[in-house]
Parts: C-alpha cells; sequence; structure tokens
C-alpha cells in the first residue's frame, strides 16, 4: 500500500 511506503521510508529511508 502507498500509506505503508510512505510509513516505512518515514522510519527507514535508508529502506527507501
Amino acid at each position: 500500500m502507498v500509506l505503508a511506503r510512505g510509513y516505512l521510508t518515514s522510519t527507514h529511508p535508508v529502506h527507501g
């Protein structure tokens, strides 16, 4: 989901 992706990138920018 876009929300999950945005959240993950926010918490783990290195992963995004």
